[in-house]
């Protein structure tokens, strides 16, 4: 809790102005994040849970004949429609939203945070490291982002958060290819938001160049694809559908456990394939490409695994 640094200051100089000033500005602090969470619960959990309960029909505009007509023509692809109401589910549910849309703002903050409220020569520190060491702490920081954008995998659990409702997937005509890229949209748009937030905030304050971050955060997202498609692939062989709870299909689902497992696995292949071309003395443009390239064959060998067991998992006639 960052302004828990304002109550230790408060503490510490609590015989003084300034551990009176402290205890305010925590205090403030305290009273503005949770007027901030009731707002945000009131919008998104309460709006929700009312919309559910058809709370807000009065509230629906009647449509006319045109309008119907004109909203029935138009038509979006089978991937696109999955990925709308995969992601209007997590939105929609608190527990879901809490454990990854919650990550792309709350990390860049600790970061930040935790770098400004230590010494001052702390951030000159880092940015005089990454000038010594500018090719390893791009390339070793691009796998580090597979490894943290494990904590909000969503295809992990994208068929488990279906439950009851899984049948669904059994009688709607919709082929594997778009299950796969549909599931994998609202995973890759997370991904992407949460690489980009911690590389801008992080890069910003050691001053790497803008190309630097760019290309980070290209093949950051990019590695992060076979481990989205094999955390894809454990959920639909091992879906946890009989929950009662929407809480219990992410907290208590062991596919998140072996998410997390093979972004590990693959992290320590992508850490070793760097490490032997840095040995070689390979440059920084070449190591970064072939781990994009390594990611690309991973991720059609995985897709097309998911392609060919899907039939004999779900129906489609």
């Amino acid at each position: 809790y960052p302004p828990a640094k304002f109550a230790a200051d408060a503490a510490v100089g609590y015989a003084g102005l300034a551990g009176v000033g402290n205890m305010l500005l925590f205090l403030i602090a305290s009273a503005a994040a949770f007027f901030l969470a009731v707002l945000t619960g009131e919008k998104f959990y309460l709006g929700a849970v009312t919309r559910g309960l058809g709370g807000k029909n009065a509230n629906k505009k009647s449509l006319t004949k045109e309008q119907l007509a004109e909203s029935a023509s138009r038509t979006s692809s089978k991937a696109v429609s999955i990925f709308k109401n995969d992601f209007r589910v997590l939105l929609r549910t608190p527990v879901y939203a809490i454990n990854t849309l919650l990550l792309i703002p709350l990390l860049p903050v600790i970061l930040i945070f935790t770098l400004t409220s230590t010494e001052q020569n702390a951030i000159s520190a880092l940015a005089e490291l990454y000038t010594q060491f500018s090719a390893p702490i791009l390339i070793f920081g691009c796998i580090a982002m597979v490894m943290i954008t494990s904590l909000s995998n969503l295809t992990s659990s994208t068929f488990s958060r279906e439950g009851s409702t899984f049948w669904i997937n059994q009688v709607t005509p919709i082929r594997p290819i778009d299950h796969l890229f549909g599931r994998c949209m609202g995973a890759v748009l997370v991904n992407f938001l949460l690489i980009a937030a911690l590389v801008l905030s992080f890069g910003i304050l050691i001053h790497v160049n803008v190309i630097s971050m760019i290309a980070m955060i290209i093949v950051a997202t990019v590695a992060t694809f076979p481990v989205m498609i094999g955390s894809l692939i454990v959920d639909l062989v091992h879906p946890y559908l009989n929950w009662t709870d929407p809480a219990k299909a992410v907290k208590q689902n062991i596919n998140m456990l072996f998410a997390f497992l093979i972004a590990l696995t693959y992290s320590a292949i992508l850490a070793g394939l760097a490490f032997l071309m840095l040995s070689a003395d390979m440059s920084v443009g070449l190591i970064l490409t072939a781990m994009v390239f390594v990611s690309g064959v991973a991720s059609f060998l995985l897709g097309k695994l998911f392609l060919k067991i899907m039939p004999d998992k779900i129906c489609f006639h």
